[in-house]
């Protein structure tokens, strides 16, 4: 049996077995909200524990455990004409075409941010500020990177070390290469490098960040806001039917990477929703998208497809 074969047997497996365990797979778009803000690679666990503020949590399951997948599950061949999408991942560009949207805000190319190899929440939660402000009848879908690597905060940095490593950042932006060997937490957390421990500890980190601009949009936002995940993350967990340790988020069904926080911020008034087409999309190119998921940890593959890096 091919290995492709194998893992379409292992995922039908796996999603008949959530689906026994009474799995609530969530639908996105079709979810009754105003404003959406996806927390990148947020385990619900995690969540809860470091979340403090108002709202409802309880735990759903993500129909796919990487972004691409959450991408094409979610939204691929919908016409989301009332939905304004402020992102700061990438692969919102691959996966997905722009005029399915009313308008679209790519900040991982307008906002990136050099130091830090990512774009940071505070630039997440002012452009998301402007896009409230400018479409008061539409949707509002907020992504932000974080709690995904890089480590953004001051303990990650100087214990673990921005993703990428800042030498094959400086010699990717200087000499355009993206053929050199890129080294991230995860896989030194596989080589028993980097403890477990330290790994969830800066990740924590990234999540409370991420939150403090979670926090201030709440303020800021009217109507009816949903804060969740696109998938979980692992730390070494083993999922079946793999023998080693898994990290970060493989292309698998495993339960850390399906299960997300779904935080319910109710209002007493809602937003006033139409529809509308297109009103052009902020354009950038696919060389632009492949430079920035280098620096989150993914590698080129064929057919605009991508894995992290190992």
């Amino acid at each position: 049996m091919t290995h492709k074969a194998k893992k379409a047997l292992s995922d039908a497996y796996a999603n008949l077995y959530w689906r026994s365990k009474g799995a609530n797979f969530v639908s996105v778009y079709e979810e009754d909200w105003d404003n959406l803000i996806i927390l990148d690679a947020c385990r619900y666990d995690i969540f809860e524990e470091e979340y403090l503020g108002p709202g409802q949590l309880q735990m759903k399951y993500s129909k796919a455990p990487y972004s691409p997948a959450f991408f094409q599950k979610n939204f691929a061949e919908k016409k989301c004409h009332d939905l304004v999408s402020v992102t700061a991942n990438p692969h919102h560009r691959l996966q997905l075409d722009d005029t399915q949207f009313h308008s679209v805000y790519h900040l991982w190319k307008t906002h990136w941010n050099d130091e830090i190899k990512n774009v940071h929440p505070e630039a997440v939660k002012q452009v998301s500020t402007t896009a409230n402000a400018s479409h008061p009848q539409k949707r509002l879908m907020i992504h932000f990177m974080q709690p995904h690597a890089p480590f953004i905060g001051p303990w990650g940095q100087e214990n673990i070390g921005i993703h990428v490593g800042n030498e094959h950042c400086r010699q990717d932006a200087m000499h355009g290469s993206y053929d050199v060997e890129i080294t991230d937490p995860y896989s030194l957390a596989a080589q028993g490098e980097v403890k477990r421990s330290e790994l969830e500890h800066a990740y924590r980190e990234n999540l409370n960040i991420a939150l403090e601009s979670v926090r201030e949009l709440l303020s800021l936002l009217d109507g009816r806001t949903v804060v969740t995940a696109d998938h979980g993350e692992l730390f070494g967990e083993r999922a079946w039917p793999y023998v080693s340790k898994q990290y970060q988020h493989p292309p698998i069904l495993a339960e850390k990477l399906l299960q997300i926080p779904w935080l319910v911020i109710p209002s007493e008034t809602r937003r006033n929703i139409t529809t509308e087409e297109s009103d052009g999309a902020r354009d950038e190119t696919d060389v632009h998208v492949e430079q920035r998921l280098k620096h989150l940890g993914y590698t080129w593959h064929t057919q605009h497809r991508f894995r992290h890096c190992r």
